[in-house]
């Protein structure tokens, strides 16, 4: 407890220290004298003063100096009750700013950027496309920048998958062994290839490792991918961020099926968001 805290005509008799702070007064307690009760410019002086002062966050007790030398006991106690009051308030209301702090500390931690996935067509962007060149060495120059294209803008991308984006950039319909083999080898070369129940991803640079890989939601209706094409880090990271936000059983994989954009979810599809769900779990 500090006397007389503060300067000129805003000084405060008693100020008394929050246990729970040091460093800040819980409330001031103002002992006011016979003169007070006499005056009313005083009077009125006192209430402008108070004004200011619980406006700068002061909680004001006042106590009369003719209670205290009546009973100097009693008026202890109201004013100990009157401070364990302003405690108790002051520590629930401190528990509830820590509470949403706490709350928008873990909003942020677990907030996850929403990225989009839609198909790509290499054969906008690169030129020189030229099917009956398919196989020459001559033409690795053109073949790799359509592999690029495709996995930078869809990787983690399936073998099969890569290998139909550049079929259709040439104008085929179907993608057979030979086509696949070629593209297989040449993106092996340049991307980090992972081996997946599926068969083999294809990584864009950006990502590193599987650390860094979120779920991509379906950009559009035609970009909605079934579930055997999405390798199974990004099934775990949609598992792991669906778990933080309260998700959990039967739950848990309709939300994951939501947000794929599946319409229906088979017993295939429920077997695989199963099975990444609980490879997450574990790690």
């Amino acid at each position: 407890m500090h006397t007389q805290v503060g300067v000129s005509a805003f000084r405060i008799d008693l100020g008394v220290i929050d246990p729970d702070a040091p460093g800040r007064y819980l409330a001031g307690v103002e002992c006011d004298g016979a003169t007070y009760h006499r005056s009313a410019t005083a009077r009125d002086r006192d209430k402008l003063r108070e004004h200011v002062l619980r406006g700068l966050g002061w909680e004001i007790l006042r106590t009369w100096s003719t209670d205290w030398w009546i009973n100097a006991v009693g008026t202890a106690d109201i004013i100990h009750e009157r401070l364990t009051a302003l405690l108790v308030l002051s520590r629930a209301q401190r528990a509830e700013h820590e509470a949403r702090e706490e709350a928008a500390r873990l909003l942020v931690e677990n907030a996850v950027e929403v990225v989009y996935y839609r198909e790509s067509d290499p054969a906008l962007i690169v030129q020189g496309v030229d099917p009956d060149a398919f196989f020459e060495a001559s033409y690795s120059g053109v073949l790799g920048a359509l592999i690029e294209h495709v996995i930078c803008e869809e990787g983690p991308i399936l073998d099969v998958i890569l290998a139909r984006r550049i079929a259709r950039a040439h104008g085929w319909v179907r993608a057979g062994s030979k086509i696949r083999e070629r593209v297989s080898a040449m993106a092996k070369n340049t991307h980090r290839v992972t081996m997946d129940d599926l068969g083999e991803f294809y990584w864009p640079s950006r990502h590193p490792d599987a650390s860094t890989v979120v779920c991509r939601r379906p950009g559009d209706e035609t970009s909605i991918r079934p579930v055997d094409e999405i390798c199974s880090a990004e099934l775990m990271a949609l598992a792991r961020e669906l778990r933080a936000k309260g998700k959990a059983g039967r739950a848990l994989l309709h939300a994951m099926a939501r947000e794929l954009g599946l319409q229906k979810l088979t017993a295939s599809s429920r077997l695989r968001l199963e099975k990444a769900s609980q490879a997450e779990q574990k790690k």
